[in-house]
């Protein structure tokens, strides 16, 4: 069966989390685009017509905002943050444009270097598949 897709998803570039520790090491600008890029090639692998916005947000609001000037029918934001040298988690919400409906947030955590963030992120779009799945917004419609 093929899934039925929201029109436009826009994946906006990852901010860097807070760990709430004063000497925290905040991810890269670089990495937490690559982050975007890669949640995107994801989506898109899966069937979704997913694009990389080169925007943050830190809230539903703001994404929606996004979404709007970019005519995007789901936007998802996204948080990077490294706990400790070895521990990272991702953070990522997806918004309804056009009704605000907001789904998540989807956290996931890794242990390891940059690269099991990357490589975790395949699992974060698995978890986030659903919600940009227009099936799932159809059958609450007929509830």
């Amino acid at each position: 069966m093929v899934a039925l897709f929201a029109l436009f998803v826009g994946v906006l570039s990852f901010a860097p989390g807070d760990a709430g520790l004063d000497y925290a090491v905040v991810p890269t600008a670089s990495q937490l685009s690559a982050l975007a890029d890669r949640l995107a090639h994801d989506l898109r692998s899966a069937g979704a017509p997913a694009r990389h916005i080169a925007a943050t947000c830190d809230d539903a609001a703001c994404a929606r905002r996004v979404g709007m000037e970019h005519h995007l029918s789901r936007v998802l934001f996204s948080s990077a943050t490294r706990h400790m040298a070895m521990i990272w988690s991702a953070q990522t919400t997806v918004v309804d444009v056009s009704s605000g409906r907001v789904w998540g947030p989807f956290d996931v955590g890794y242990k390891g270097d940059y690269a099991a963030i990357a490589v975790g992120v395949d699992t974060l779009a698995g978890a986030v598949l659903p919600a940009v799945d227009r099936r799932e917004q159809l059958a609450h419609k007929k509830t």
